[in-house]
């Protein structure tokens, strides 16, 4: 099907008007901000019937009984504050703050653990992720990750550049995840969002005991280079600016996978790391995703 033509002026107009807002936040005093960043979490919320109630349904499907609205309500808020966390960023580096705005000390023994050479960081949508990117990236040297294109080609570019000057090494999604393996070749690290739904070549297994179509490429890499997965997450301490880094396991094939090339009994073993911390942080989750959307063959 043949793309849509976008409106040119539309898009820089959109796009210079958002970079004005964000500088303005970006040099805002912290506390207001994020303040800010919570009420309009806080609106979205009340604006958004269809993403209310997604993050309700998947949040009950986690929690059951426990699942309640101020929960999905606080899940909002916590997307908006990462928002906010990308626009500081920058600032945030050049004053020299950033490194002690994250407590690595509960990581900092799996990271040995798993020893020298590439390291494939597996995160999802849970506290800050851009945060947790650029602060491996900073401890490690180099984080090679691959992001999806912003459809506004301004506000691509402004994306774009903000990841790459805080540190992370950034590949299109076209050319599937040979960059990532040149990088741990080369004995440089990889990042893998694991929590978003697949719509191609996906392996179904279960999250939150639904089946979801989840991607492949870290166990594939896991297998084809023998190099560990580590799961962690950038989990925010209070209300701002601080963070403190989560470690969800270190994980490498059994000789039962390898013999059986079992990728999808290794990205079952992943998603259910994740799953833990996430449990014990479902108000900082991205509830409102469509996990589910692509199903298994002949299931409706």
């Amino acid at each position: 099907m043949k793309r849509k033509r976008r409106n040119q002026v539309l898009d820089w107009t959109s796009a210079r008007l958002l970079q004005g807002l964000l500088g303005c936040l970006a040099r805002a005093p912290e506390g207001p901000a994020y303040f800010l960043a919570s009420l309009a979490g806080k609106l979205f919320w009340r604006i958004s019937p269809s993403r209310r109630e997604r993050a309700l349904e998947n949040l009950f499907l986690a929690l059951g009984e426990k699942a309640s609205p101020a929960l999905a309500k606080e899940s909002f808020s916590s997307l908006m504050k990462v928002a906010l966390d990308f626009v500081r960023l920058p600032s945030m580096l050049r004053r020299g703050e950033f490194a002690g705005r994250v407590d690595f000390s509960g990581f900092t023994p799996l990271l040995e653990e798993a020893g020298e050479g590439g390291v494939i960081f597996v995160t999802g949508h849970l506290g800050s992720w851009e945060v947790g990117g650029v602060a491996l990236a900073r401890r490690r040297g180099e984080l090679h990750v691959i992001a999806r294109r912003v459809e506004n080609p301004y506000l691509d570019r402004l994306v774009f550049r903000g990841r790459t000057e805080a540190g992370l090494v950034v590949h299109p999604r076209r050319g599937g995840m040979r960059p990532l393996a040149r990088a741990l070749k080369e004995g440089k690290d990889a990042g893998v969002l694991l929590d978003q739904n697949q719509r191609k070549r996906g392996i179904f297994v279960p999250v939150f005991g639904r089946l979801a179509s989840t991607d492949r490429s870290a166990a594939a890499l896991a297998f084809r280079l023998g190099r560990p997965v580590v799961v962690g997450f950038a989990l925010r301490e209070g209300k701002g600016f601080r963070f403190r880094m989560v470690p969800g396991g270190l994980l490498r094939p059994t000789p039962g996978e390898k013999e059986g090339k079992d990728l999808e009994g290794f990205t079952r073993r992943i998603v259910e790391a994740m799953e833990k911390i996430i449990l014990r942080f479902p108000g900082q989750y991205l509830w409102l995703h469509n996990r589910y959307r692509t199903r298994p063959p002949g299931e409706e």
